[in-house]
């Protein structure tokens, strides 16, 4: 396409071919992933197919990985198009979660900083409301670029297949060790270290 014809294109209609192009590369690239996933999924399941009900597959955008979990059976059930939609569920949250994280450092540093409003005669209230919305609506809007850019460019890395795992449930960060010494140390009030 030429500068002069791309010029007298409607704004519109260069949206909408834009995104009509972009949803039918995510489409393929998620066909893509499919088909590479899916003998995998039935390779795991005649395998292992008794003891794993739920497998963890890694997507990554080349930065960030993230797992996701998915049932096994039902994902060959649905060819993989359960692991495309727990694929595209569980990177959103993900991709929430760590902005929203960061979004709330954001907002306790803005408290910190508008309390100095005080001393330039100024409502503290109004500033932090008005900041706070401003922030709110970065947090959106890097939500939504994060995502999208994320679930457009995701992968399943490829490695060796025979490192597949079962989907282990999450453990309590309460894990403990102590040998006998320790434990009989502490309790006979003994807190010295060897």
């Amino acid at each position: 396409m030429q500068k002069e014809d791309f010029e007298k294109k409607d704004p519109n209609l260069i949206s909408s071919e834009l995104y009509d192009k972009l949803l039918s590369n995510y489409n393929s690239k998620n066909e893509i992933i499919k088909s590479a996933a899916l003998p995998v999924l039935k390779r795991i399941y005649k395998e292992k197919g008794a003891t794993v009900k739920k497998i963890l597959i890694p997507f990554t955008d080349g930065k960030k990985q993230i797992g996701v979990a998915c049932d096994l059976e039902n994902s060959i059930e649905t060819k993989a198009g359960l692991l495309i939609t727990e694929m595209q569920k569980i990177i959103t949250l993900s991709i929430i979660d760590l902005n929203w994280k960061e979004h709330l450092r954001e907002m306790d540093d803005l408290k910190q900083s508008v309390q100095s409003a005080v001393y330039e005669q100024k409502d503290p209230l109004i500033i932090y409301k008005f900041e706070g919305f401003e922030l709110f609506k970065r947090f959106i809007a890097k939500v939504n670029k994060d995502t999208v850019s994320f679930l457009t460019s995701a992968q399943i890395p490829v490695k060796d297949p025979d490192q597949v795992k079962e989907a282990q449930a999450k453990r309590s960060s309460n894990d403990y060790s102590t040998n006998k010494e320790e434990s009989r140390s502490l309790l006979s009030g003994n807190n010295e270290k060897s």
